[in-house]
């Protein structure tokens, strides 16, 4: 399964205090091995890296960046998603586009905004704990 993975969820792994924080570390710990292949994408990583700029110094976050990569498949913003987005019915632009971005590769988005992507997609949009119970339902 090629598991998409927004902004956001990359948020509560970075920052500790936010709802999410729990069940967005589990589901970056997964592994190829447990049938999981995690993505997100270049401008999530931008976003990230810009909105945690008072959480970690730029060393942290480099080291935290190279973590990623090797959990992470990132995927590029192109010139075709950005017209994608701006063709998208969805209200939230950047979520557009990330939309985009995930409909090349992924099977799935995991977001803690359901709502900004579910109506625009054809992919299934969970939360990260509805994805979490997904998995524990599949594996009973």
């Amino acid at each position: 399964m090629k598991v998409f993975l927004d902004t956001n969820v990359i948020m509560d792994v970075l920052l500790e205090g936010r709802p999410m924080h729990e069940a967005s570390d589990i589901i970056m710990r997964l592994r190829i091995s447990d049938g999981i292949k995690l993505y997100t994408s270049s401008l999530s990583i931008a976003d990230a890296a810009y909105l945690t700029r008072k959480s970690y110094t730029l060393s942290e976050w480099k080291n935290i960046a190279r973590g990623m990569l090797d959990r992470l498949k990132v995927l590029a913003l192109s010139d075709f998603d950005i017209y994608l987005a701006c063709k998208s019915d969805c209200p939230d632009f950047e979520a557009a586009m990330q939309i985009s971005i995930a409909q090349t590769e992924c099977d799935i988005i995991v977001t803690n905004n359901v709502g900004h992507f579910e109506p625009y997609t054809c992919l299934p949009v969970m939360t990260p704990a509805g994805f979490l119970a997904r998995l524990s339902d599949e594996s009973i």
